[in-house]
């Protein structure tokens, strides 16, 4: 279990070594980029609670089961991506699963 949440932190903090590329890649401007880097943050508060919820009445092995599977999910869309908007569908995916 401490393995997969030192990689979910990992792999969430790489997010923020790809908005150079994306801001040259996609032509945005440093606003857009600031919501991209916010709107999952944002995502992760709204979902806390009821994460957390989910935590007191579901087995542990099923959530590690969903968080690993929304972990895989969201780094295949975010290899995809053919915009801006995707990737962060992909960034609140991926961030979902470390709420």
């Amino acid at each position: 279990m401490v393995i997969t949440h030192v990689l979910i932190h990992a792999a969430g903090n790489i997010r923020s070594t790809l908005y150079p590329l994306l801001k040259e890649e996609y032509v945005l401007t440093n606003q857009q980029i600031g919501l991209i880097a916010a709107i999952p943050s944002l995502i992760q508060v709204l979902f806390s609670i009821p994460a957390g919820r989910m935590s007191d009445r579901y087995e542990s092995n099923k959530l590690i089961a969903l968080s690993i599977a929304m972990a895989a999910i969201g780094a295949l869309i975010a290899g995809f991506t053919v915009n801006p908007w995707m990737y962060v569908v992909a960034a609140i995916i991926f961030t979902l699963n470390s709420t």
